[in-house]
Formats: C-alpha cells, sequence, structure tokens
C-alpha cells in the first residue's frame, strides 16, 4: 500500500499558512470585539463608573437581557452628556397660556423673617429636597414650577422652601435690607418671595351643566385600552357604550394573543370599530401607555369626532349612554376634562416620583436616577382618565414633531417619566392655549381604599411604589347608585367578573337600564385560560388535566383534543374548570373540575386559641392579591409555584388587655413526612369584635417536592390545625407523584354534553343545560351582540 504524501508542494504550505493565520487573526479580533463591547456596555462597565448613580447600577445589574443592560448604559451616557451642557441642563420651557397677564412680575421679592424653617408646622410647607445646594434662583424657579405660590431661601443653610396663602398670610415680614443682628444673622434669615404674578392659575372649574343651547349631535371616540382575557366583559361593555355614530378605538397589550385574535372579527363586522395594529405592552407605570395614547389621537384624527374617552375592561356605565351624551352636547365641546389629584405642589413630584428618570424594557419600569426638570412651566397631574376635546387632541398631533414646541418639549420629559399620561395631559392644558379649558373631573369615580390599596403592589413590576382603587363588590349596590345623583359622573372603576360578576349586573340592570323591579341578576362568568390550537399548556397543567379526563371513559379524553379551558364563577365565588374537549368527526364533550371543599382541612380545633378567636377561612395558593385580599390563581400548585397561606381570623373576645397577643407555629411538612418551615405569627385580639387577615409566604428553595403537602398550626403546645394541599410536578401523567385516588380526594368531575361541533346534527344530548356549561356561556356571548 502505498504511503499518503504528506509534503508540502511548493507555494501550497504557505497558502495553509497565511489561510490560517488569517482565521486566527479574525478570531483574534471578534474575542476584542467581544471582550471590548462587553466590557464596555453590560458589566455594569469599568469604564463607566457610576458610583454616584446607584439607581442606574441597580439596573444594569439586576436586567435580564444584553439589550437592557445596552439601552440603560446608553441612557447613563446621554443623560451625562446634556448635564455636562449648561445650555441644555438649564431648559427653560414657555408657557403659552393666553390668560396670563401681559405684564407678568412673576418674581416678587416680600422680605424677610427671622425663623431659619418656615413654619414649626410642617404641613404648611415643603423643603425641597436635593443631593446639590440650591441658589436662590433656582429655589424660585422650582417652587414656581412645583405650583406654589411662594419661595423662601436661606443663605446660611443654602436651604429652599416653598409654601402657600395659608401660611404666609399667618406671617409678619420685615425689612430684609434693615434686619437687626449683623451680616451672620442675615444670612440666617427667610428671604420670601411671591413667584407667581400675573400667572393665571383658575385653580380647576366647577363642574357645570346645562340643558341650554344644546348645538347638534355629539361624536364619541372611544379609547379602549385593554388586556387580560376578560372576553365576555369586554363584549359586556361595548354592548351598553356601543351605539352607530360613536367610533370606537380598541388597543390590546402587545401580550395578549387571545384576546386581540377574538376581538378582531369585531372590526370585521362594524366600520366604526378599529382594532389598532400598532400595539404596545401597558404595563402599570410605563411610558407605553403614554405613547399608546399618542398614536390612538393620531389614528383618530381623520374621523369626525368630538370627545375622546378612554376606558379599560375594568370600567362600566353607571348611566345610560344617552345621559354621557346629553351632557357633552350641553357643553361647548372644549372642555378636557381632567381629574386633578388631591396632593399638590412639590409633595405631588415626590409621590409621582417625577423628580427620577424612569426607563420602561423587559416588561418593567426601572428607576435610573435623579433629574432635574425644565423650568419656567407649573406641573401638575392627577388621574389618567380623562375625557378630551378633538381640537385639544389635534394640537397634541399636530406640535408632537415641532422641535420647539411645548408638546414636543414635554415628550421628551414624559418618555422617561413614571406614569406619564397622569401627568403629561395635566402639565400641557395648563402651561398652553388651553389652560382656561380644565374642568376637575373626568367623568366617573374610582373606588380608592388607599390605606389598603397603597401598598405597593406594582412592585414586581416598577422600581417604585403605587396605589390602585379596589374592585367593586356586592355591598357597594347602595354606594354606587348614589354616585349616579351626581350629574358629571357617567362611568365607575374598577370592576373585576371573577371577583363580582354580581355587582356588574346591578349596575347594568339597576343603574344603565334603570329596571326598578327585583330583576334576576346572572352571576355567572367564564374565563377562558386555554385556547387551541394557538396556545400550550405543558407540565403541571398538563397532568393536572389528564386526571381529570381519565374520570371519564371516552376515548377522546386526552389532553392531545382539549380544545379550551374556562374557568367559572358563580355568585361571585371560583366554581371550577370547564374543559372542552373534541375528537375524530368533530365529536365535542364537556366536564367540570370542581375543588372539595372539604377535602383541605382535615382537622380543626377552635378553642385551641383561646376563647373568642374562630378560624373563618383559611386557604394556601400562589398569586395572592395584597390590594383585593384573594388569590388570582385557578389553576393547580406546581413544583416552582410562591405558596402563600392567607389566614382570615374573627376576634369575638371584647379583651381588657390591648396587647392579648396568641402564638400560632405554622408547619409546613412535604410529602416525605420532612419539616420544611416553620414560621411563628402573633394573633393580636383586640379590644372590639375585628377581623385578623393575614399571609405567610412558603420560603422554600424550587423546586418543590411534588404530592401531598401539610400545613399544620399549632398554639406551640397542642395541634390546632391540619391543611393539606397537592403540588404538581412537570413531569408526564404516568410519572407523577399523586395518585388519581388523591387527585379523587381533591377534586370533582361534572361531565357536560356530548355534541356534534358546528352542527345542528347532535348525536346525543347530556347535561348541555347545566349552569356552567359551554352552551349556556354561548348564550350569554351572543346577548353582547352589538346592535346597529
Amino acid at each position: 500500500m502505498t504511503k499518503p504524501n504528506t509534503s508540502c508542494r511548493p507555494g501550497r504550505c504557505s497558502k495553509y499558512i497565511y489561510a490560517s493565520l488569517l482565521l486566527c487573526l479574525a478570531v483574534i479580533i471578534q474575542l476584542l470585539f467581544v471582550y471590548q463591547f462587553h466590557d464596555d456596555q453590560l458589566s455594569p462597565p469599568k469604564r463607566l463608573n457610576l458610583t454616584h448613580e446607584p439607581d442606574a447600577s441597580s439596573a444594569i445589574k439586576r436586567a435580564k437581557t444584553d439589550r437592557c443592560r445596552q439601552e440603560f448604559v446608553q441612557f447613563v451616557k446621554d443623560r451625562r452628556l446634556q448635564n455636562s451642557n449648561e445650555v441644555t441642563h438649564e431648559i427653560v420651557l414657555k408657557r403659552t397660556c393666553p390668560h396670563d397677564s401681559e405684564s407678568v412680575q412673576r418674581v416678587t421679592r416680600l422680605g424677610c423673617s427671622r425663623q431659619t424653617i418656615p413654619s414649626s408646622n410642617q404641613s404648611l410647607y415643603v423643603s425641597l429636597e436635593d443631593n446639590q445646594t440650591i441658589d436662590p434662583e433656582s429655589c424660585k424657579d422650582y417652587c414656581f414650577s412645583f405650583g406654589h405660590v411662594y419661595a423662601a431661601y436661606n443663605q446660611a443653610s443654602q436651604k429652599c422652601y416653598c409654601a402657600d396663602d395659608d401660611l404666609i398670610n399667618s406671617m409678619t415680614l420685615s425689612s430684609c435690607d434693615i434686619f437687626v443682628g449683623g451680616e451672620h444673622k442675615r444670612r440666617e434669615q427667610l428671604e420670601w418671595f411671591r413667584i407667581n404674578g400675573g400667572i393665571y392659575n383658575p385653580n380647576g372649574k366647577k363642574v357645570w351643566r346645562s340643558t341650554d343651547n344644546v348645538n347638534g349631535e355629539v361624536r364619541i371616540a372611544f379609547l379602549l385600552s385593554l388586556h387580560g382575557r376578560s372576553l365576555l366583559q369586554i363584549r359586556r361593555l361595548l354592548k351598553n357604550i356601543y351605539s352607530s355614530r360613536h367610533i370606537y378605538y380598541i388597543h390590546v397589550d402587545s401580550r395578549e394573543e387571545y384576546l386581540f385574535k377574538e376581538l378582531k372579527t369585531l372590526q370585521d363586522k362594524h366600520n366604526n370599530i378599529l382594532l389598532s395594529s400598532q400595539r404596545f405592552e401597558t404595563i402599570w407605570g410605563g411610558t407605553a401607555l403614554l405613547s399608546m395614547m399618542i398614536n390612538a389621537m393620531n389614528d383618530l384624527s381623520i374621523y369626525q369626532w368630538h370627545y375622546l374617552i378612554n376606558l379599560s375592561e375594568s370600567d362600566f356605565l353607571l348611566k345610560d349612554l344617552s345621559d354621557l351624551e346629553t351632557y357633552l352636547e350641553s357643553n361647548n365641546q372644549q372642555s378636557i376634562y381632567l381629574k386633578s389629584h388631591s396632593m399638590k405642589g412639590y409633595n405631588f413630584v415626590k409621590k409621582q416620583g417625577l423628580n427620577y428618570d424612569f426607563y420602561q424594557c423587559e416588561g418593567r419600569v426601572w428607576r435610573m436616577g435623579r433629574r432635574h426638570l425644565p423650568k419656567g412651566i407649573i406641573y401638575t397631574g392627577g388621574s389618567d382618565w380623562f375625557g378630551l376635546p378633538k381640537r385639544f387632541c389635534d394640537y397634541i398631533i399636530e406640535n408632537k414633531g415641532q422641535q420647539d414646541s411645548l408638546v414636543n418639549s414635554l415628550l421628551q420629559v414624559f418618555n422617561f417619566t413614571l406614569l406619564p399620561a397622569e401627568s403629561f395631559f395635566h402639565t400641557l392644558a395648563k402651561n398652553s392655549e388651553f389652560c382656561d379649558n380644565l374642568v376637575d373631573n373626568n367623568l366617573r369615580i374610582t373606588n380608592w381604599h388607599r390605606k389598603q390599596g397603597c401598598k405597593c403592589r406594582h412592585d414586581d413590576v416598577v422600581d417604585w411604589c403605587g396605589c390602585s382603587p379596589r374592585v367593586y363588590r356586592w355591598p357597594d349596590r347602595q354606594r354606587l347608585k348614589q354616585t349616579t345623583l351626581n350629574p358629571s359622573l357617567f362611568f365607575s372603576r374598577k370592576f373585576d367578573p371573577t371577583v363580582s360578576a354580581g355587582i356588574i349586573g346591578f349596575a347594568e340592570t339597576h343603574l344603565v337600564h334603570k329596571v326598578n323591579v327585583e330583576a334576576p341578576i346572572d352571576t355567572r362568568y367564564w374565563l377562558n385560560v386555554y385556547q387551541s390550537p394557538d396556545e400550550v399548556l405543558n407540565g403541571p397543567y398538563r397532568a393536572f388535566s389528564e386526571f381529570a379526563l381519565a374520570k371519564t371513559s371516552s376515548k377522546f379524553a386526552n389532553f392531545s383534543h382539549v380544545k379550551s379551558i374556562d374557568v367559572f364563577f358563580k355568585e361571585d365565588q371560583f366554581v371550577g374548570l370547564v374543559y372542552e374537549y373534541c375528537g375524530q368527526q368533530n365529536l365535542c364533550n364537556e366536564l367540570m373540575v370542581s375543588p372539595k371543599k372539604t377535602a383541605n382541612l382535615v382537622k380543626l380545633d377552635n378553642g385551641c386559641f383561646g376563647a373568642g378567636l374562630t378560624l373563618k377561612s383559611l386557604e394556601v395558593n400562589q398569586g395572592f392579591d395584597t390590594n383585593e385580599r384573594l388569590f388570582r390563581n385557578f389553576m393547580p400548585l406546581d413544583s416552582q409555584s410562591d405558596v402563600v397561606v392567607h389566614h382570615v381570623w374573627l376576634v369575638e373576645h371584647n379583651s381588657t388587655n390591648s396587647k392579648d397577643l396568641r402564638d400560632a407555629k405554622f408547619q409546613w411538612i412535604n410529602p416525605r413526612g420532612e419539616m420544611e418551615l416553620v414560621q411563628d405569627a402573633k394573633l393580636r385580639v383586640s379590644l372590639k369584635p375585628s377581623q385578623l387577615s393575614l399571609v405567610h409566604r412558603l420560603h422554600k428553595r424550587k423546586p418543590m417536592h411534588s404530592g401531598l403537602w401539610k400545613l399544620r398550626v399549632n398554639d406551640g403546645q397542642r395541634d390546632c390545625l391540619d391543611y393539606q394541599f397537592l403540588v404538581f410536578n412537570g413531569t408526564s401523567f404516568g410519572a407523577q407523584s399523586i395518585s388519581q385516588a388523591q387527585f379523587d380526594e381533591f377534586y370533582q368531575v361534572s361531565h357536560g354534553c356530548l355534541e356534534v361541533n358546528n352542527s345542528t346534527d347532535v348525536t346525543q344530548q347530556n347535561n348541555c343545560e347545566a349552569h356552567w356549561s359551554l352552551k349556556s356561556r354561548t348564550k350569554q356571548f351572543n346577548s353582547y351582540n352589538l346592535t346597529i
């Protein structure tokens, strides 16, 4: 056998060597580029010192994607460049309110006071907080921009204070030039200035209504900003606000494909319904919400209408649509309906985070650091639910691209602002030619319970603490009815059919349609959570479904044939999961999986914790809503769940000891019988009958063991109750550590009708009229069809 020739021919080896060297050089260059790119952009970069920018540094470290880290770094660089330029840093915007005095004497020196602070009553003034010292001119500019009437400056401490008439009217000021005590004492006194002389400030118009001089039919453009999967409720809302003379612009959050697909049919059937093809991720507090609103105004600018009113799936009418039409027709069609915040001045700026930059990325709003707002205008804000005249909307669209316009300048500010829609429209109207058109009303009432609704409930999506209103419930009927007496209120929020469909039925039947008789209210509601073939439901949810399907004898009862899953509610309570599964020849069947109410609590000794303390409820689940004090999850727990226990106690004992505390130990026991965690709780027995509502989270490294878990509660000496629950894992049905017998212990399966889909040829009917059946859902769905 001849050996291969391994020697190089002349010229051939050099080509190989050159090619190899070029390849190595290319790899080295690529590695250097990647290293430099990563070092300069992502780490946070060593070349970008963020010592004095902790918020930006934190955001870069916490970001999950390279894209967001790159955007954060570029944002920091852009801000540094802007702040290094004194001309750019000291941006002064121009008010164009025609009602400002022609001879504005904005700053007037009033005199001095001997105090080093304005008053011992801190509620009468605000102290500007800034890491850097403030000069006298900036002090006056800031107090003006924050909407205050007076500014006071202390030269010695370089502190700035803002105040209003309620403080200055009670003070005695003297001349600063003849102040006794020498130069040192003069520097310690407060020098006072009036800072808004000649500036038009109506302080909000009173809401008015007249039935005279009606100048023709009003056309409303409804902007529906939607998210979630509450299709039935959205159709119900549309049914009640629909008229062929109005326009309906629908924006569906970019993450909600099911809802977007389902609403497409409305656009196809009705030429006055527009479904936005440009979709934004409208998370709470994000800048995308304002971008969506501006985009909607742009799309609607070619149509003829008078008012733009925004709504969500959580809004509902309190009066008939004709009442709203009459109200708007009787006004001059120029009023800007915006509800202002009860908090004013610098306190509002701090509460709202206007003195910080925020950046939206990765479905989160990140705080990037403190900033200086442009001077020269007054910042204000309130609710982002509005009624805006078309002339104001057109003004925004026509000027948003003009470099020196107030609209464009404000958009540059509010594109990096938390909750921008809560301040942009208010600030623009107050400082523009529309300053006299503001009406302090947004045509609706909001169900605020700030003590419970302001508990940083949005910290999972934003670096800030925010508030949310509560959902109306059945006991709120009389309060809603009383609201209808106000002639300028037509909507209310929030409503949620998964919490209370009954209160929505009451509003629709008795308030909107004014049915006085005790008409029956349908409290049923179906919420879709899975729709084939567009969605995939794998892992533990699939295993759970196959346990349920195993309870039927149908040969098509396996997960591959599941068409849809709906969560079913009745009488404001979760009832179960409704499955529709179809086999050959479109033969479909239904079943409902309901939790057995008595399965979880296997042992209870109410006398264990002493007299006057009774357990009302205890539930283990995930997705606890701290505002509504309920769980939002209706699917089974799995090994990756963030497990929470919510327990409610009735306190009936009139204790004479205000510090009467009862000990309770919560012991989490895994399926192996091992103690995973012990948590101590204190149950406070008050002097008056009350209710305790407490929440504990199972702090356990994931994944959890799947199988039968137990939560045991004792008083430190004896066991008082045992609560058991199932945790599914992501393996297949046959590989679960849960048995069919255990599943049957916790869940009941009810069978529905068997019929041929999309055909009148019903092969068999069995329980098709069940209150939970999808046939009943279809009837409710069709009852919300729009009529022309």
